[in-house]
């Protein structure tokens, strides 16, 4: 066993795989332990496997989640190539599933952590492909960790699916119908049958082999409403699967009622929620926090989910909540409801299933994809400032997605809750302390830089202004002016509306398309004159070709020439009627 990886001592193996060996280690400039995760000796001078162990560091190092392993570090020495993670205390879900003292109330709770991390990988064009228990650790606390992306396939365009064609990756017993026969042909609906393998085997403590029996004929405690949720899952064809985890998570959640919290936590959410029990049913804690609680609950008599939020007492809260309760607009979130306490005050809203934009930030988007969105956000925007309802926090978390990908605001006027300090800046509050039209179109400049540029602009200390840079050469020049403009240090310099915003945006569109029109027109018209070159060129040769050919002929046999011509021009002058 290794004794030492670079700076990190190493205490003991901990996992071992087809590709790589997992070490507990110590850090000594932190003092904290860590997991080091070593590519296989023997495949070090495989550039294929390098490649494929170096895209994992840098998948799991670009989220953000906060059920997926975290990336620490990464590099190579000696010609050994390595990655470092947290280190997880606890054990994997398969030594948790087969646990008879854990409930299944607990074993559920992780499983639905893990649909929300599988979630957030897919929504960022990340499929896992190597879904199973063994790959998900379980901490003392009962939180989940997704790890391994060894195998995973990337759909970018900055990055490569590194598996051929007729490649089989994974593990047989969880590995979908079409990916046992073609790697290529697994996207999200392979990872969501292996979830369904996942949820089998937990509801009934047997893998579903061959021809296997229906859940409730295994485990008839189980509901007909989760044994549909399990066999929808694990449909041979993916067509019929769950198209997305989030709608299998949503339908999982239906099924079970709230039965992975626990009673503690209910008792507490509903003390909080006067009267919210006789018409919703609990079904998950989205946040909980010292300044709000958000919950997603399910309507008894519509079957209609919706999320229900507590906020600390605010009257300017309550009275602007009401007013969005008379707005509609497809890009703003619908409040279905407002109630009020001593303590709180509480909105009901429609649940929208596609998650945040904080979710989607490490996704390569393409910058008419972001300037679309952009126009959409500002849509929505304008309909409410015109409305006399300035937003005041626009925020990638307060953007939400349909199941659509269609964006939608949400959370007017509801305090930030963000602290300043040195190492944490709220970089979508614009320079001036005041709530105004001008400093929302600041924010959502800053949310469309930030996907275009992959990065948040920097700050000069001294003078306040942007550095923009960062956008040069990923956006045309007239969409980085919108943006230059939109982030103006003075509210004065900046647009006055979004109307200003989406009809700029709406003419450097028109200008790129009539652009790329004319320049796909000339390039037409170039190829024709090529062509045309191509075909003259061509019949100049032929004719020169014949005319040699006649003039030898000529040279050579001139009396069967004079002949042969005699006989044409009378032939001719017959065809012509002549």
């Amino acid at each position: 066993m290794l004794k030492n990886i670079d700076k990190y001592q190493v205490i003991e193996e901990i996992g071992r795989g087809a590709m790589s060996v997992v070490y507990k280690a110590i850090q000594p400039s932190l003092n904290r332990t860590v997991a080091i995760k070593v590519l296989s000796p023997e495949l070090t001078k495989d550039n294929l496997f390098v490649n494929r162990f170096n895209q994992e560091s840098i998948i799991i190092a670009r989220f953000n989640h906060p059920n997926i392993v975290h990336v620490i570090d990464k590099g190579s020495i000696d010609g050994t190539f390595y990655f470092v993670m947290d280190f997880v205390e606890g054990s994997d879900f398969k030594t948790v599933i087969a646990d008879d003292h854990t409930s299944f109330k607990e074993k559920m709770n992780v499983f639905i952590q893990v649909c929300k991390a599988l979630g957030y990988a897919h929504k960022n064009r990340v499929i896992h492909r190597d879904i199973k228990p063994s790959n998900i650790l379980v901490d003392k606390d009962g939180n989940a960790w997704l790890s391994d992306f060894g195998i995973a396939k990337v759909n970018s365009a900055y990055d490569r699916d590194l598996t051929c064609a007729d490649t089989v990756m994974g593990t047989w017993n969880y590995m979908s119908p079409e990916q046992r026969t073609n790697s290529k042909e697994v996207d999200q609906r392979s990872d969501i049958y292996a979830l369904g393998i996942i949820l089998y085997e937990i509801t009934t403590g047997k893998k579903p082999e061959g021809v296997f029996k229906e859940p409730r004929k295994v485990n008839p405690k189980i509901s007909t409403l989760l044994e549909e949720v399990i066999l929808k899952c694990i449909e041979q064809r993916k067509e019929k699967r769950y198209q997305s985890v989030d709608e299998f998570k949503d339908n999982l959640l239906k099924s079970l009622k709230g039965v992975h919290i626990d009673n503690q936590s209910k008792n507490k959410i509903y003390e909080g929620l006067v009267n919210v029990q006789e018409k919703f049913q609990l079904l998950d804690i989205i946040k909980q926090d010292e300044f709000s609680s958000v919950y997603l609950f399910n309507h008894r008599e519509k079957q209609q989910m919706m999320v229900i939020k507590a906020f600390p007492r605010d009257r300017k809260g309550i009275k602007v909540a009401r007013n969005l309760q008379e707005l509609q607009h497809p890009h703003i979130v619908n409040i279905l409801g407002v109630g009020e306490s001593s303590k709180k005050f509480i909105v009901v809203m429609e649940y929208i299933a596609g998650g945040n934009l904080q979710d989607r930030m490490i996704q390569e988007y393409h910058w008419r994809e972001i300037m679309a969105m952009g126009r959409q956000i500002a849509s929505g925007l304008s309909y409410a400032h015109k409305r006399n309802i300035i937003h005041g926090n626009i925020r990638p978390t307060n953007i939400l997605f349909t199941k659509k990908s269609v964006p939608m605001v949400t959370d007017f006027t509801l305090k930030s809750h963000y602290r300043e300090s040195k190492d944490k800046i709220n970089w979508y509050a614009p320079p001036e302390p005041v709530i105004s039209t001008q400093g929302d179109i600041y924010a959502l400049g800053i949310i469309i830089y930030q996907l275009i540029a992959h990065q948040l602009p920097a700050r000069d200390k001294k003078t306040g202004h942007l550095n923009l840079d960062g956008m040069r050469g990923k956006a045309p020049v007239g969409i980085q002016r919108i943006i230059r403009k939109m982030l103006e240090k003075s509210r004065r310099s900046r647009y006055q509306s979004f109307d200003g915003v989406i009809s700029d945006i709406k003419r450097v569109e028109n200008e790129l398309v009539m652009c790329a029109r004319k320049k796909a027109e000339r390039k037409i018209r170039a190829e024709r004159r090529k062509k045309g070159f191509i075909v003259l060129g061509s019949l100049s040769v032929a004719i020169l070709f014949i005319f040699l050919i006649v003039y030898f002929l000529w040279i050579k046999f001139p009396t069967q020439s004079k002949e042969f011509i005699a006989y044409l021009q009378i032939y001719l002058q017959s065809i012509l009627g002549k």
